[in-house]
């Protein structure tokens, strides 16, 4: 008997300590203490979409401290930068903000695309941060989207 293949492949970081699932093909790339990076299959041309999982470096007592950090993260001086949407969520039941805008980036020197989601899991605060080139957007920004819906935060 054969079985169909996933649409979607399940990771976990012992770093993070974040669940995600991200579509067939996509693979963990790198991955240190504080954070994980997970990039699509190469395409023909361009840079491969990204998204990280990082833990914040700092304890927040605010409870709405996730909301000043995503602010802080708009404020980042940027070239060209257009924010499409800003809007709250709720990941795997903890408050969150997720902002989408656009940006020249120098490093590829191409505009690019976030999706960017700040989450507070009581005094901690994660970023998932999902990156492609603006022309794929349409493509990845659902993709992003339900990777984020799919999270789940395991106790250490």
């Amino acid at each position: 008997m054969r079985y169909p293949k996933p649409d979607v492949v399940h990771f976990f970081s012992h770093e993070t300590k974040v669940s995600i699932e991200l579509p067939t093909g996509w693979e963990l790339d790198e991955t240190d203490v504080r954070f994980a990076m997970y990039r699509a299959p190469q395409n023909t041309f361009g840079q491969a979409p990204t998204l990280i999982v990082r833990v914040l470096d700092v304890q927040i007592a605010d409870p709405e401290g996730y909301q000043k950090l995503a602010q802080q993260m708009l404020d980042l001086p940027r070239e060209d930068m257009h924010l499409f949407s800003r809007d709250t969520l709720q990941v795997d039941g903890f408050p969150g903000t997720v902002d989408v805008f656009s940006y020249y980036q120098d490093i590829v020197a191409q505009q690019v695309i976030q999706y960017q989601v700040f989450v507070q899991v009581e005094q901690v605060v994660f970023s998932i941060t999902g990156m492609a080139e603006q022309e794929s957007g349409e493509t990845y920004l659902p993709v992003f989207e339900a990777a984020v819906r799919s999270v789940r935060f395991i106790p250490a």
